[in-house]
């Protein structure tokens, strides 16, 4: 398992990364296992700006995270992290558009882990958009289809937007 993160695909957006675009349409992932992020991995760290992250037309299916460290995001695992000195990444943008969740597992998130940091207030807020997904038969304890959990080192500041839109969700296990 690479660094333990994304057993399928895994994205790290560190420094001063600004301005990708990383574009995954039609693709597998089926049946892959990690720490964290069973089937797509992708973590914002440090200052890292204005990267956008587009997965379309897309399965997640039968992937899972390590059971004994109960770990996050079957299908999917999304980080924004926030350094101790408040300085964070702003205006990185993940998009999913017609992509199924089905069966995965995590301890957190059995289909995706969402894990947002606050913004600072006076950049551009971070976006997560669902769009025409399908979460179904996924398996978590806690967000059997979808977890989302503020992580953030800083007291102030915007949640980044979550977008959900013509999502369906059926099926999932607690």
């Amino acid at each position: 398992v690479a660094f333990g993160r994304g057993g399928g695909l895994s994205f790290h957006f560190n420094g001063d990364a600004t301005g990708n675009v990383i574009y995954i349409s039609h693709c597998n992932f089926i049946s892959n296992n990690a720490v964290y992020g069973g089937g797509l991995f992708v973590e914002f760290r440090d200052t890292a700006t204005g990267n956008k992250v587009k997965v379309e037309f897309s399965i997640f299916e039968n992937n899972s995270v390590l059971s004994q460290f109960e770990t996050n995001g079957g299908g999917a695992q999304i980080i924004h992290f926030v350094l101790a000195n408040g300085v964070n990444d702003t205006g990185n943008n993940i998009t999913f558009v017609s992509c199924k969740f089905h069966s995965n597992t995590g301890y957190y998130g059995g289909g995706v882990s969402i894990e947002p940091a606050l913004q600072n207030t006076n950049k551009e807020v971070a976006s997560i958009a669902f769009m025409k997904c399908t979460f179904d038969s996924n398996i978590a304890y806690l967000g059997p289809a979808i977890y989302v959990a503020l992580n953030s080192l800083i007291t102030s500041g915007l949640v980044p937007i979550v977008n959900f839109n013509a999502v369906n969700v059926s099926n999932n296990i607690k």
